[in-house]
């Protein structure tokens, strides 16, 4: 047998792997063709319309997910949340005033996390998120929006 190398690997990159790779040959093979995520893992087209199936609960969430889909689908890349709130139609929202659209739509987006991880596993959103000049931006892989807009689109 020969010498093996060791390299060191921090813990969150091996659990990435891990579930890259699947914990048994069924789940690796759904992965094959997943999109990775920042900081959200492997999503595959089928965690991907079950996540919008779930969002259809909470109109602005899934509103702004259908904005980010859309800017993405048509090539854009980070976008804050702002700029995608504003696009938001006034119906998608429950009697919250203009101030608290904002703290509305974050609320969804957690309640629809909250509901994923529950019910799908892995990790949250479909989405990366980051904080530039003091403003969040959200940006969603193309695939992901493709996919995303076969079910919402």
């Amino acid at each position: 047998m020969e010498d093996a190398d060791m390299v060191k690997v921090p813990r969150a990159l091996l659990r990435e792997l891990v579930s890259y790779l699947g914990a048994d040959d069924k789940r690796g093979a759904e992965y094959v063709g997943g999109v990775p995520i920042d900081g959200q893992g492997v999503w595959v087209r089928s965690k991907v319309h079950a996540y919008a199936a779930l969002a259809d609960a909470y109109p602005a969430g899934a509103a702004l997910l259908d904005r980010l889909a859309n800017h993405a689908a048509g090539g854009g890349g980070i976008v804050a949340v702002e700029d995608l709130i504003a696009q938001i139609r006034e119906e998608d929202f429950s009697h919250a005033s203009t101030s608290n659209r904002e703290k509305q739509v974050s609320n969804e987006l957690g309640a629809i996390t909250k509901r994923a991880v529950r019910e799908l596993g892995g990790r949250g959103r479909p989405m990366s998120h980051s904080r530039l000049g003091g403003r969040l931006h959200y940006k969603m892989p193309s695939e992901i929006a493709r996919w995303w807009l076969e079910v919402r689109g």
